[in-house]
C-alpha cells in the first residue's frame, strides 16, 4: 500500500528536529476550514435547484428502490469512514513500498 502523504508536508505537527510553532500555513488551513463549516451551516436551509430536483425523483420512486438507495448511502458512509480510520491509523513510516 503507498502513503498518500506528500514528502515534506506536515499540518498542524512539527517536522522532525523543529521546534513545536505554529506556523503560517497551518493556521490557513484552520480558516479555511472554519469558513467552510460557516457556509454549509449558512446554506443548509436553502438547497441548489439540483438537489432539490435528485430529491424529488427519489422520493417518487417506490419504496423499495427508496430502501435500495438508502441502503446503498448508508454502506457508503461506514465504507469512508473505514477508510478514514485505516488511512489515519497507518503512518507514512509504517507502509512499505
Amino acid at each position: 500500500m503507498r502513503s498518500l502523504a506528500v514528502p515534506g508536508t506536515s499540518y498542524f505537527v512539527a517536522t522532525a528536529g523543529q521546534p513545536r510553532v505554529r506556523r503560517p500555513r497551518d493556521i490557513l488551513t484552520a480558516i479555511v476550514g472554519l469558513l467552510l463549516v460557516v457556509w454549509a451551516v449558512i446554506a443548509i436551509d436553502q438547497p441548489p435547484s439540483w438537489e432539490l430536483s435528485l430529491t424529488e425523483l427519489v422520493q417518487s420512486s417506490p419504496p423499495w428502490r427508496q430502501t435500495l438507495l438508502e441502503g446503498a448511502y448508508s454502506l457508503s458512509l461506514i465504507y469512508s469512514l473505514v477508510l478514514s480510520v485505516l488511512f489515519c491509523s497507518v503512518g507514512a513510516n509504517d507502509v512499505r513500498p
